[in-house]
């Protein structure tokens, strides 16, 4: 087949829905997020059941703040939580920080990718919301921090440059 007939072949087949270069449909935010959320499932279920993370939906394991409905929460048992929503993870660290929350959300955007958004709070500027990348070849370490009792920090599970340490 001459490129010639592979273009008209292409013309033609135009009002198909629109698909990435690859050929695959284009995934929506809760799908980037569903698929992060199964990662971290994976690593926890590749653990022995001794150290195994507990799922849970009961509300009584949430923390004390406004937020929305986690549809699966784990819970450590240092009392550090790993929650999903359906649209984005967050993670909850018992011990209250005056100037950077040890909190935060990761959502995924179509233009940056998975973004991790942490509140931070400056003397000069009072609080705000610092984002930073988030690498999700990090699932695995955050469930074994989450077993052994550490504290997740952004810096630990952002994406790394070539050029940044």
């Amino acid at each position: 087949m001459s490129w010639i007939d592979k273009e008209l072949k292409r013309r033609t087949q135009g009002t198909q829905p629109s698909k990435t270069p690859a050929g695959r449909p284009v995934a929506t935010e809760t799908e980037h997020i569903a698929a992060l959320w199964r990662k971290l499932e994976s690593a926890n279920n590749a653990l022995p059941p001794q150290l195994r993370l507990a799922a849970d939906v009961d509300l009584a394991v949430l923390p004390a703040f406004d937020a929305p409905k986690f549809l699966v929460w784990f819970k450590a048992l240092n009392g550090a939580g790993l929650g999903f929503t359906g649209d984005a993870i967050r993670y909850v660290w018992p011990e209250r920080s005056e100037r950077a929350s040890h909190n935060f959300w990761i959502r995924w955007t179509p233009e940056r990718g998975y973004r991790l958004a942490q509140r931070v709070v400056s003397p000069l500027t009072g609080p705000k919301i610092v984002e930073r990348s988030f690498s999700d070849r990090r699932a695995e370490y955050m469930i074994q921090c989450m077993v052994v009792g550490r504290r997740i920090t952004p810096r630990a599970v952002r994406r790394k440059r070539w050029w940044l340490f």
